[in-house]
């Protein structure tokens, strides 16, 4: 799954269109729409993308599976 993909899917599941995230974040229209097509996008947004919905950054680019921050605990702790 795209990043887009799942910045869709978030959107989808909080009854929000992609350009109203774009709206609510102060962006242009197509800021993440552009995604789609293999587009980049800053680390910043990314971040406060992954705020807005209260997910890790991590979580948007695929490299954690679920949605809630994970936590590293060591075995001393």
């Amino acid at each position: 799954m795209s990043v887009y993909d799942k910045i869709k899917d978030l959107c989808d599941s909080h009854n929000l269109a992609v350009t109203a995230l774009e709206k609510e974040l102060g962006w242009g229209r197509g800021s993440i729409g552009k995604l789609k097509n293999g587009g980049d996008i800053a680390s910043s947004r990314l971040q406060a993308i992954a705020e807005y919905f209260g997910v890790s950054t991590d979580f948007l680019l695929g490299v954690q599976t679920d949605a809630q921050p994970g936590y590293y605990i060591d075995g001393e702790t």
